[in-house]
């Protein structure tokens, strides 16, 4: 996967997906189990670069959350983070801080709302989406002196 011109988190991404596919593919139905892993694997490097290209990354600046054990600085990064999720409804203010904050795994997410694990991992990619859209559409970023 190295020579598919993927950066290194790109293929521990695309190694994890496939063996989650694996994990959760009915087994029984795997006649060569090398075959479909390199199989899965290459569709799985598909989907990332057709991710790539779909949508821009856009690189921010991280001087606004440099914190070197500075409480002033700690208090700007918990300014900016209320700031970065006070676009957002309730609902996912609270899922946020609880990822991000708290540190909560998709598992406990899930638990705590009373979801699937898989259904709170998708309302965490809406809300940084939605955050995305707004520091790149909206006047989010260059308000929290953010380069985007």
């Amino acid at each position: 996967m190295r020579l598919s011109g993927m950066r290194a988190a790109d293929v521990d991404d695309a190694v994890q997906d496939t063996f989650v596919e694996f994990l959760v593919a009915d087994r029984e139905r795997i006649i060569d189990v090398r075959s479909w892993l390199l199989a899965v694997a290459v569709r799985m490097c598909g989907h990332i670069h057709r991710r790539r290209y779909r949508r821009a990354e856009v690189p921010l600046s991280t001087d606004a959350f440099d914190d070197e054990g500075d409480p002033s600085a700690i208090a700007v990064n918990e300014l900016a983070f209320c700031k970065l999720i006070a676009c957002l409804p309730a609902s996912e203010q609270q899922l946020m801080t609880w990822r991000y904050v708290e540190q909560l795994s998709y598992q406990q997410l899930g638990l705590r709302l009373g979801i699937s694990d898989g259904h709170a991992r998708i309302l965490a990619f809406r809300a940084r989406h939605r955050i995305r859209d707004a520091l790149t559409h909206g006047e989010l970023g260059s308000s929290l002196g953010l380069v985007v």
